[in-house]
């Protein structure tokens, strides 16, 4: 029996064994457009999704967060191409305190090869006694510091900034980050400030949303370990939503920054000359292997 075919089929499978799978992701092109409509006596959200893509987008579902309430809406089905679909909302002005405000829409749907996406968007906006007005954005939202470098957003009484360094990728599997908030409470009263991550497609937090207590004048740093797997390329926006209340206000920030991977062409040549080197060894010893067991077989046919 002839072994050296067989010993070059798992010499060509261990070399797809070692080279990373690469599954490519299908095309779409979804927007979301949220507004805050003020009512006498309602708060009223308003979100449109719009399938702008060419192939249909399944178990598409909208979220929306303002303050520490959470509506999700009953799946919205599958939206084909070129069509939209709406989501209205309706929150409870007498339960919002007066203050700034940051209406987070998340849109959550699939590819039709399964792979899940989820969009934000965040519409800023002030509360005051009467009913909401729209807040310009520079008030509220906060410009984009680059990966790596510090950024810092001052409320009233509360100074963030934040670290992340880029995502240095591994052979196999997910790459573990340490993404940092540096905090400072600035006032002389006790704060409860809240942190929730929105993150991007293929990255994970082991703590999306933090509560905390902070003594007056405390200083902290917070750290959370972030986890982006294979799927992860180029720079992708991380948004980190800081909200506080005090007796008799609300006041929200959104500080946005980008989370950079380095794609390291050494690394990925480097795991090629791995495998090819691997398929030599194997492929030697196969040879080995054969000629010693055809030398064997005419050994005793010779007897």
């Amino acid at each position: 029996m002839n072994l050296l075919p067989n010993l070059v089929k798992i010499s060509f499978l261990l070399l797809l064994l070692l080279v990373p799978e690469v599954v490519p992701a299908g095309i779409f092109s979804m927007k979301l457009d949220t507004r805050v409509a003020p009512a006498p006596g309602r708060l009223v959200a308003v979100s449109t999704v719009a399938n702008n893509g060419e192939e249909t987008v399944y178990n598409v579902s909208v979220t929306s967060s303002l303050a520490s309430d959470t509506r999700r809406s009953d799946s919205l089905g599958d939206i084909p191409a070129g069509k939209r679909r709406k989501q209205r909302v309706e929150f409870n002005p007498e339960s919002i305190k007066p203050g700034r405000y940051i209406l987070v829409t998340r849109l959550d749907f699939h590819e039709q090869n399964g792979l899940p996406h989820r969009i934000y968007s965040f519409h800023p906006f002030r509360v005051d006694r009467k009913e909401p007005e729209k807040q310009e954005s520079q008030g509220t939202l906060e410009t984009k510091p680059k990966s790596g470098i510090s950024g810092a957003t001052e409320t009233p009484g509360l100074s963030v900034s934040v670290e992340i360094p880029p995502v240095r990728r591994k052979a196999f599997g997910s790459t573990d980050i340490k993404m940092s908030l540096l905090l400072k409470n600035t006032q002389n009263a006790p704060l409860q400030p809240v942190f929730s991550l929105q993150l991007p497609d293929g990255v994970t937090a082991d703590r999306e949303e933090i509560l905390l207590d902070m003594s007056p004048g405390e200083e902290r740093r917070e750290e959370m370990r972030l986890k982006a797997d294979q799927s992860v390329r180029g720079g992708h926006p991380v948004s980190v939503l800081v909200r506080y209340e005090t007796e008799n206000e609300h006041d929200s920030r959104l500080l946005r920054t980008t989370l950079a991977v380095d794609e390291n062409p050494i690394f990925l040549s480097g795991i090629v000359i791995a495998a090819i080197i691997m398929l030599i060894a194997v492929s030697v010893a196969a040879i080995f292997a054969f000629r010693r067991r055809s030398a064997g077989a005419t050994g005793k046919s010779g007897t």
